[in-house]
């Protein structure tokens, strides 16, 4: 059974209230569009009970008022800051995160129509962050059966953080461990690139990975984290054999962690687009409570698999006490 499909059996184990704060505004363009198609093959599939925010659904709810309130003690605001929040949380986004972080949805799922930024914004306002986390976001990617490099291989930080210092790269990249493990099962290893492997290679970038992969060390992480690290070294053994103290010479690293936003983006786009017949999903991590981010470019099995994501986060967030009491569900009525 592949990651995917093992992530899709977890998910229907326990279903989850999941909300969609862009599925209404897709529907005014077209009926029959990706979210709206993920959204029926999820709850077809039994991955996830799908809330369809509207702008009726937030007016018709009466918690606008409530979750300003809420926002305003939330970030320490004074009480004259209600109407501003309350103009915040009306836009669906907003409100969807605030749905997840008072208890009226599991998890939330936006990003096709909105920028990353926006949505890592409204995460940021109003989700905590996991223990010396930082938020970030990591790219899954399945080959076919029988592609010859790797079975599973996630990427990160993709979406959050243009340039990361030492101290931030080993928190991504411990988080990503974490969330790689979490969600396959399977030990992380985890390779932080750059153009230079081990000891060689002098330079800024190359300085600021070698300080990643020290801080890295400092945090006693259970995982395999390698760095400086070059690409072909990470994930090809016989070229790993060839480059000294690389520790991918019998099995490569399934987690690799960019020095910059700059490269990890364009390596997760390049691995989506250049490997045909591969499943994909992307992964917000660092969040206490999922509120996950995908891609413009993600089609309906790409944003179906971030809805199981979302699910499977869900659940390990419930088992944790992450929830402080049981969601409810009254949005689902509507």
């Amino acid at each position: 059974m592949g990651f995917f499909e093992q992530l899709h059996a977890r998910a229907r184990q326990s279903p989850k209230i999941v909300v969609l704060p862009e599925l209404a505004a897709e529907r005014v363009k077209t009926a029959d569009g990706p979210l709206a198609r993920a959204a029926a093959c999820a709850e077809a599939d039994g991955l996830a009970r799908i809330i369809p925010l509207t702008t009726e659904m937030i007016r018709d709810s009466g918690r606008l008022d409530e979750f300003g309130e809420q926002y305003c003690k939330l970030r320490g605001l004074p009480a004259d800051q209600k109407a501003m929040a309350r103009r915040l949380l009306g836009r669906p986004l907003f409100f969807a995160v605030a749905m997840v972080r008072f208890g009226f949805a599991h998890g939330a799922v936006a990003g096709k129509y909105t920028p990353s930024h926006n949505v890592v914004a409204a995460a940021n306002a109003l989700i905590p962050f996991e223990p010396d986390a930082i938020a970030s976001a990591a790219f899954f990617c399945e080959p076919p059966p029988g592609y010859p490099v790797t079975k599973l291989i996630a990427v990160a930080d993709v979406v959050a953080n243009e340039h990361p210092d030492p101290e931030q790269i080993a928190s991504i990249a411990e988080t990503t461990c974490d969330t790689f493990h979490a969600l396959s099962g399977l030990e992380s290893r985890a390779a932080l690139l750059s153009y230079a492997t081990g000891a060689s290679g002098r330079g800024e970038s190359v300085e600021r990975v070698r300080a990643a992969a020290e801080a890295c060390a400092r945090r006693g992480g259970r995982w395999l984290v390698f760095g400086p690290c070059q690409l072909d070294a990470a994930i090809l053994p016989d070229v790993a054999r060839n480059k000294p103290g690389c520790p991918f010479a019998d099995a490569p690293a399934n987690v690799l962690i960019g020095p910059s936003l700059d490269v990890s983006n364009n390596i997760y786009k390049a691995v989506q687009w250049l490997i045909p017949g591969c499943q994909t999903t992307l992964c917000s991590q660092g969040l206490a409570l999922p509120v996950d981010d995908i891609s413009r470019g993600d089609d309906e099995q790409a944003i179906t698999n971030a809805i199981a994501v979302n699910v499977v986060k869900a659940q390990v967030a419930e088992a944790a006490g992450a929830y402080p009491a049981p969601v409810d569900d009254a949005f689902l009525k509507m």
